[in-house]
């Protein structure tokens, strides 16, 4: 498996912990991918290939910015939100049956749903995390939540 993914999953599992003993708080999620959308352009890396386009993230890039980590994970979220969130899908059966052993596997899974190469991975281990740390359902709610 590629090591990005690897050291995203390792991250994700860390950061589901400290969600869950902070009740939720998604907060620490937002940090997370903060930090990791540094990282990645650090690492030579274009956020505005990886990143869906949302007029939040336009906004943060014209302003000549980082977007907020927050507007990045609501970016994901809303790109995710229908093959998650609907228990038919394809994605959220596979996500049901990983979340069940853990955290590993679902940073790859979310990446492949959207196409990202594996040096993206760091930017989605806080939703893997968030996914989690809060169950499907909570997730699903959150997202409902952050676009409003």
């Amino acid at each position: 498996m590629d090591h990005a993914i690897d050291q995203a999953e390792t991250k994700a599992s860390v950061l589901a912990a400290q969600i869950r003993a902070a009740n939720g708080e998604l907060s620490l999620a937002f940090a997370a991918t903060e930090e990791e959308a540094a990282r990645f352009q650090a690492a030579g890396g274009d956020l505005r290939t990886v990143l869906p386009s949302t007029e939040e993230i336009g906004q943060g890039f014209a302003a000549g910015r980082l977007p907020s980590g927050k507007a990045i994970m609501r970016a994901f979220m809303d790109a995710l939100v229908d093959d998650v969130c609907n228990p038919r899908a394809e994605l959220r059966k596979k996500i049901d049956a990983t979340i069940k052993v853990g955290v590993g596997g679902l940073v790859g899974l979310l990446l492949g749903t959207l196409g990202l190469p594996g040096a993206a991975a760091g930017l989605l281990a806080p939703i893997a995390a968030a996914i989690t740390a809060l169950g499907v359902r909570a997730f699903c709610e959150a997202c409902k939540q952050q676009s409003r």
